[in-house]
This record gives structure tokens, sequence and C-alpha cells, in this order.
């Protein structure tokens, strides 16, 4: 108790002498008089003891924060170098396909589903597919025929991969429209997701970015369900004299597959499965005029 309020206290509750002065029974006052000096003790070793709990506390809380702060950036850390060391990955394949030789088109593997998938991010892309072929364009538009020859018309998933050209650079518009869902990636970003149907019943992504002259990885990942099936991609920008019209031809290039050693270039997978296209690489279902017809007519 400090001196003031031992001051205070004695104002209000006299010492036992005191008290035997002004009349008071001594007995009775010594026990009053120790009660509340042992109260007023009692009180302010709480106070004292609740600070000290709550300066702990306060301590405790900052060194809990502390080893999250240090664990999220170990955290981040660690995520940075994953991400550096796929890049790296990215980058060095992404060499050696532009050291092999180049086709127009994109690589296409398509991956069999046994049911209706929820979303396109169930689908494991990375699986061996079940048919590999390659396409000259992606502009399919409500059909409802095989998507590609002896393939299914419903319950499957497809990985269209390769490059993209680009003469001119500068400021491109990218379109993507689908039914189901796709997903589309730009040197390993992905860059456009459809998943919400609009007023037309299709899903569709609208992009404007900047992109310089040379090559780019370009990846398009499609998930179909039932119904129809629509698959266009589509740009705007200095190589097409700002007119949009679906990717196809130069602009488009994938590494050209080993030969099976007798001279026939083999798009299977080594189970059986072989390329469906029309002899030179690319899956024919177009109608002449340079745009693939899946007309559901």
């Amino acid at each position: 108790m400090s001196n003031l309020q031992h001051g205070a206290f004695q104002l209000f509750f006299p010492s036992p002498q005191a008290g035997s002065q002004l009349g008071y029974f001594p007995s009775v006052w010594t026990i009053q008089y120790n009660l509340m000096l042992q109260l007023a003790m009692q009180q302010q070793a709480a106070r004292k003891a609740a600070a000290e709990r709550k300066k702990a506390l306060a301590e405790q809380r900052a060194e809990q924060k502390k080893v999250l702060a240090e664990r999220q950036e170990a955290l981040i850390e660690k995520r940075k170098a994953l991400a550096e060391m796929r890049e790296a990955e990215r980058q060095k394949h992404l060499e050696e396909e532009h050291d092999a030789p180049q086709v127009d088109g994109l690589k296409a593997e398509y991956f069999l589903l046994p049911e209706v998938v929820s979303s396109i991010g169930r689908v494991n892309f990375y699986k061996k597919p079940d048919f590999v072929n390659a396409v000259d364009q992606l502009d399919i538009y409500r059909s409802r025929k095989a998507f590609f020859e002896d393939g299914p018309v419903n319950n499957f998933a497809a990985r269209f991969s390769g490059h993209l050209n680009v003469e001119k650079g500068g400021a491109y518009t990218l379109f993507l429209k689908s039914d189901d869902s796709a997903a589309l990636f730009i040197d390993g970003t992905r860059v456009i997701l459809n998943r919400n149907k609009g007023p037309d019943g299709l899903r569709s992504g609208v992009l404007e970015l900047h992109l310089a002259a040379g090559v780019h990885e370009i990846k398009i990942l499609y998930l179909e369900n039932t119904s129809s099936q629509t698959l266009q991609l589509e740009w705007a920008g200095p190589d097409t004299e700002f007119s949009r019209i679906p990717i196809s031809g130069s602009s488009l290039s994938y590494a050209r597959p080993e030969t099976d050693g007798d001279g026939h270039t083999d798009h299977g997978d080594g189970d059986g499965h072989t390329d469906h296209g029309d002899g030179d690489g690319h899956t024919d279902h177009g109608d002449g005029d340079g745009h693939t017809d899946h007309g559901d007519g």
C-alpha cells in the first residue's frame, strides 16, 4: 500500500490507538482495522497480479504473432522457390520444344470421364490421355457430333497445347467461348477461366493484353459434360489487322512428335490408341473454308 493510500485509509479508518482515543472499544477496533487493512492489501495484490497477467498475455501474443509471421514468411519463400523452380522447368521445356521441329496447330490430348464432373478444376489433366492428335484451330460451335473422330459426344475433357506465334507485338484481345467450362493459359499463367453461363447459355471470357513479338506458350483446358459442345478461341490485334478471327495457321504451332522408326509420326500414347487425324497430324473436321464445322444440323 502506498503512503497516499495508507493516509487515506487512516483518514476513514484510524489506527487502534486513535480508535481508543475516540472512545471505541480497542479490541473490536483492532480487529476491524486489521481486516480492512488486509482487504486493501489483497486488492492491491490482486490488481498487481492482474497487471502482471495482462503483461504476460500481451508478451505471449506478441511472441505468437512473431512466430506466425516467421512461418508465413518461410511459407512465402518456399512458394516463391517452388514457383521459380517450376518456371525454370517450364522455360527449359519451352526451349527444348523450340529446338524441335514445329508444325502448325496445337497438340490435342483427350481424357474420357466416367461421369459428370462439377468443375474443370476437378479434372486430372496430368494423367495419361486416352487419345492424342492435333488440331488446326479451335472453332467448334454448338456441336452435337463426336468432338473428334471416333471420340465421344459427352463426358470428356481435353488439353490443347503448343505455341502462340506473334509477328507484330502490341495490344491484343483474346476471346474464349465454351460449353461447358474452359481455361486459357499464356506463358504458364491462367488468363481466362470460363465458369458461369451467359444469356446465350455459353461461357465467354475476354482478355486485353500486350503480347510481345515472338513465341508464347499457350494451353487450353476444356470440359464437356452433356448437351452440345462449344469451344472457340479467337483474337484481334496487329497480326489480324484488328479483325476478330479464329487463331489458326502459322499463328499456332507445336513440337512435331518423334517418328516410330518406320517414317510415320506417332501421335498415340503407346496403349493402342492412334492418330485420328487426316494424315498430316491434324484432325480435319473442316468444311473447306478454313473453319472447323461441328454443326448440329
